[in-house]
């Protein structure tokens, strides 16, 4: 169960993450026509609620369990115990969160027109519960949830298309966006069963052990969703559904992007774990290189890219209604590096080595200060300030991370990585340049900018001998020759 490489566990999560964004930027861009502002604002305000809602049925509980779990995913009567226990106390707090949920329907006014669609969109929180999916995770199982998550998501758009027509059809919308996003879950069980796990309630729960670490992350993830949802929620009492909904397609369009980077690092969490249970010191840290050159090679070029062709990409992906939101993504594009990194140092090194507590400090500080600037700035800035708060508060976060981290472990990273990447933006830069002063439209200009600006930001890699992209074309050489 551990013998696949990290390398491959990478590609393939990565893949998924790739259609986890182009499904839902062909499904969202179709829908956000449709639907118009005001029906995605409506949906999205809802969706930041229930995203609050998740966190309190999950309670940190993925996280922890895959570090705890690929530290005994050897031991077949071990593990079955622990993910009893740990599935147990998830079902519980699933229980909590529908009771919740059920208090502000009633006594939240606001809600009484969005009660139908966060009813529908709550049903998530039962069906992630249900399935588990950090027990894939734990196995390293990222085949299966690359394929499950296409078919699923390849239906979706399917029924997306037949069914809805208008801004009428927003329960439809609603519903089928919420099994897109869980209903493959369903499929866990036999999958789960097939490998030996049994997933089952207990009453013997080892509280002392569990109740810590789980919150700990727990209030990481609510930390972590307050600076990063708290945006749409304080729009929707500030702002008109409108636009709540040209600051959902922006920052839609940043949150993706920033899923496909940091989706390297989140297969890191079972490994780096192991690694450390396993004592491989330099195996660890060899690979903590390799992960952190690799993230600057495609994060910066990445950040470059969507800030340039801001305007372009709402277009696309929205129409001309979506482009007053050109100015919040090209400030959630800033913001892409330090959300990246963030992400390598938190599930790197603090949660492989037990230190969530360090990255608590630095969620809590975000939100906080989040909260306090948006206040302060949204009623005069708008969207616009709500996008200056998130890249406030990824910078904190980072500064926080690498604090800690670099007290556990050190590591080499390569300056001529930095240089080579620089050299390459650079490239990318003019090319996008000069595409613009042609006389193509909006679209086409995109296409080729993006196409072209990849090539020459290869061709530079190459050209300034990048030992990464020479060992690459040198193995697939090397496999092309053998066949």
């Amino acid at each position: 169960m551990h013998k696949n490489s990290m390398g491959k566990n990478a590609v393939l999560n990565g893949i998924k993450t790739a259609c986890s964004i182009l499904f839902p930027f062909i499904s969202f861009s179709y829908c956000s026509r449709v639907l118009g502002s005001d029906g995605i604002g409506a949906y999205s305000f809802c969706q930041s609620i229930v995203a609050y809602l998740l966190l309190v049925a999950a309670l940190g509980i993925p996280n922890y369990a895959i570090r705890e779990g690929a530290f005994v995913r050897r031991d077949k009567k071990q593990l079955n115990n622990f993910i009893a226990q740990v599935f147990t106390i998830n079902c519980i707090m699933t229980l909590v969160a529908y009771f919740i949920l059920f208090l502000l329907i009633l006594f939240w006014p606001k809600l009484s027109r969005y009660h139908y669609i966060l009813l529908i969109q709550s049903i998530q929180i039962m069906l992630t519960t249900l399935g588990a999916d950090w027990i894939n995770s734990i196995f390293e199982d990222y085949l299966y949830l690359a394929v499950r998550y296409i078919v699923i998501q390849l239906i979706a758009i399917v029924a997306l298309i037949i069914f809805v027509k208008s801004p009428m059809d927003i329960y439809i919308y609603t519903f089928i966006s919420m099994m897109s996003n869980a209903g493959g879950n369903i499929l866990n069980w036999s999958f789960l069963k097939k490998k030996g796990i049994h997933l089952k309630l207990t009453f013997h729960i080892n509280i002392k052990k569990h109740f810590m670490p789980i919150f700990i992350l727990f209030f990481n993830c609510v930390a972590s969703t307050i600076y990063l949802n708290s945006d749409i929620t304080m729009l929707g009492m500030y702002s008109t559904d409108s636009v709540v909904g040209v600051y959902t397609v922006s920052s839609k369009i940043y949150s993706m992007i920033k899923s496909l980077l940091t989706s390297v690092i989140m297969v890191t969490l079972p490994r780096f774990s192991a690694y450390i249970a396993e004592k491989k010191d330099k195996e660890y840290k060899n690979t903590l290189s390799v992960v952190q050159d690799i993230l600057i090679l495609f994060t910066l070029p990445t950040t470059v890219g969507l800030f340039l062709e801001a305007d372009k990409i709402l277009n696309l992906v929205g129409g001309y209604e979506y482009l007053s939101g050109t100015v919040v993504v090209r400030i959630l594009a800033v913001a892409i590096p330090f959300a990246t990194e963030a992400c390598f140092f938190t599930y790197s090194i603090l949660m492989p080595n037990r230190q969530e507590n360090k990255f608590l400090i630095s969620t809590v500080v975000a939100a906080l200060l989040n909260i306090g600037l948006n206040i302060l700035l949204m009623p005069r800035y708008g969207m616009n300030a709500a996008a200056f708060t998130t890249l406030v508060a990824e910078i904190v976060v980072v500064i926080v991370t690498v604090y800690y981290s670099l007290k556990i472990i050190r590591f080499e990273m390569k300056k001529i990585t930095i240089l080579q990447t620089f050299i390459g933006c650079i490239c990318v830069i003019l090319v996008c340049y000069l595409l613009d002063e042609t006389q193509f439209s909006d679209n086409l200009k995109l296409i080729f900018e993006v196409i072209l600006g990849a090539l020459v930001y290869f061709s530079a890699l190459v050209l300034t001998r990048c030992s990464y992209v020479i060992n690459a074309l040198n193995k697939m050489k090397s496999e092309f020759l053998n066949k």
